[in-house]
């Protein structure tokens, strides 16, 4: 969850189940854009691959 609050959009998820290894999102007021940019830096995060 730190590593999506890093770069150039910072990711915010709700973090009271983090310690269960449980992330929440509420995405009814994100944008197809704004999806698609979280998508795609949570496929970084677990590829490491800056290009997927």
């Amino acid at each position: 969850m730190q590593a999506l609050k890093k770069g150039d959009t910072a990711i915010y998820f709700r973090g009271y189940k983090a310690n269960e290894g449980i992330i929440e999102a509420d995405v009814r007021s994100v944008s197809a854009d704004q999806l698609q940019i979280i998508f795609a830096r949570i496929q970084e995060l677990l590829t490491g691959d800056k290009n997927a």
